[in-house]
């Protein structure tokens, strides 16, 4: 796993556990895989103990949260594409109609990136009250701030400093 792909990987399990084991491993010698699954386990039990949620409702928290994630593994993916062409556009230069075409794409692009949205919030907000899914909402938002904090300090592959564009992450909640 590429150092890119580790903000998309700790996504993965943004709700899921990890087994009490790697919890009490030296993080020295843990695997990447393990890490994620204790840094998976902690954002597990803040978000438990933050929104008061029973076993029960973490547990269809999760539920949902893996559901939504492959279809924010999808939109995250188009996002690339699309923003592909349109620096392609803006480096090689295009018709009027290969404008009009891009951006047809990005308006249906956050058309379909909203509904995924609202189908997750509405999907949460049949386990969750307003005020915790606005609460699991900024937790996630922490979360990815500490990822691309994170990735900042170590810079992109290839040694260059800055960050390494760890923004496609923000797919979550907006409301």
């Amino acid at each position: 796993m590429n150092a890119r792909s580790l903000p998309l990987a700790l996504l993965t399990f943004l709700v899921l556990g990890a087994p009490l084991s790697a919890q009490q491993e030296d993080p020295e010698r843990m695997s990447r895989q393990e890490m994620q699954q204790r840094i998976m386990a902690q954002f597990d039990r803040q978000v438990q103990r933050d929104l008061e949620l029973s076993d029960s409702e973490l547990s269809s928290v999760r539920e949902i949260s893996v559901k939504f994630y492959g279809y924010r593994v999808e939109v995250m993916r188009d996002r690339r594409m699309l923003q592909r062409s349109m620096e392609r556009f803006m480096e090689q230069g295009g018709s009027e109609m290969e404008a009009r075409r891009i951006l047809r794409q990005l308006r249906a692009f956050r058309d379909r990136e909203a509904s995924i949205e609202d189908q997750e919030r509405d999907a949460l907000l049949e386990v969750l009250s307003h005020a915790q899914l606005l609460r699991l909402h900024m937790l996630r938002e922490e979360f990815r701030e500490r990822i691309r904090n994170v990735e900042g300090r170590r810079g992109p592959p290839g040694g260059s400093s800055g960050s390494s564009g760890g923004s496609g992450l923000g797919q979550g909640l907006r409301g």
